[in-house]
């Protein structure tokens, strides 16, 4: 696929239609990933949209590079082809998304946006794309709506973790819970998260202010992957996807699967329930995992039932000793319940 070609998943429409009906109220953030904006439509209809420049330099660039920004655009527009038409209470819905390539217009548009006037830094940039721009005639962007969310997991977690507060007992629980609902439900698809951690995992958006509202939602797709399909034929994956402290040992080659993410799962859910700060959690998932230290675990009262053997079993360094399915995880909670999958 050449770098200007738009890819046949995605409609084929300029960002700039998108005004007819948004506004980009409020500048989220930035980072790798592009800018984040909470858009407007109507009075309370509240969304969030992601605009990714694609890095392309020139048209003389040397052909590796040509090969890794196309490689990043397949990557990133991944993201909306497979997260197309999924709905699921636990899940960030992805709205829209459109790959055509921005023009000077489209640039400009950006550069006058009320809420980007006193952040430098941003219109810095933007004055950099508008230029290139110039000099191509339009340059590679991805563009995608998505419904708006509240703060991550990650927040949550460095606000929490210095107390064990009995009333955050049943939070805690029902965090764990969410997010196992929106990881199976992508299972269910056959669709790999790759890189499940807290900064991905997301508190609704409230209306009424609140910091945290529940359901809590996974999100960021920009790593997922679908297995067992067309897009598999060599049935390898890229190795080192996401997180290294979250990431399988597995994941580290090229042959993993599903099971991969249940292990990201399984630290992610300990860190919730056993209260595990930020800082420790390279040296505390290194002794559970690759020196079974399995006392690490220390259940309470309160977790779900057989939980801490579910970490445990989550966790194991080696494939073969480890939980690798769904079913296999109900089995080792509530055996009566395999058959109806409900095990909360």
């Amino acid at each position: 696929m050449d770098a200007m070609e738009v890819d046949p998943d995605i409609p084929v429409e300029s960002i700039a239609s998108w005004f007819d009906y948004l506004t980009l109220e409020t500048f989220l953030g930035s980072g790798s990933f592009g800018y984040v904006f909470k858009a407007v439509s109507g009075q309370v209809n509240l969304s969030a949209v992601k605009v990714i420049f694609m890095d392309v330099n020139n048209q003389m660039q040397e052909s590796e590079t040509h090969q890794q920004d196309e490689a990043d655009r397949r990557r990133l527009s991944r993201e909306y082809r497979l997260m197309k038409g999924k709905k699921h209470e636990n899940l960030v819905e992805i709205l829209k998304s459109t790959d055509t390539p921005f023009t000077v217009e489209d640039v400009d548009v950006l550069q006058k946006i009320p809420c980007l006037q006193n952040n430098y830094d941003v219109l810095d940039d933007l004055h950099t794309y508008f230029r290139r721009a110039q000099r191509r005639t339009q340059i590679p962007t991805l563009c995608i709506q998505m419904e708006l969310c509240g703060n991550t997991l990650r927040q949550w977690l460095n606000i929490h973790d210095e107390s064990d507060d009995p009333k955050l007992h049943s939070v805690r629980n029902q965090i764990v819970k969410d997010m196992y609902e929106g990881l199976k439900y992508l299972h269910s698809y056959k669709i790999m998260h790759r890189d499940f951690r807290p900064e991905n995992i997301m508190f609704s958006f409230s209306l009424m202010g609140e910091d945290f509202a529940f359901p809590v939602k996974v999100g960021d797709f920009g790593q997922c992957r679908q297995i067992h399909s067309e897009q598999t034929k060599t049935k390898t994956l890229t190795p080192e996807v996401g997180n290294v402290i979250y990431r399988a040992p597995e994941a580290n080659f090229v042959n993993y699967g599903i099971s991969a993410d249940l292990y990201s799962f399984g630290l992610v859910s300990w860190e919730v329930l056993q209260i595990i700060k930020q800082n420790d959690t390279r040296s505390m998932f290194h002794r559970l995992v690759h020196d079974s230290r399995t006392n690490l675990v220390k259940r309470s009262y309160w977790w779900f039932r057989k939980w801490e053997h579910l970490i445990i079993r989550l966790t194991k360094r080696r494939l073969q000793d480890r939980i690798k399915g769904h079913d296999e995880f109900f089995q080792a909670i509530r055996p009566d319940m395999l058959v109806s999958g409900q095990i909360f």
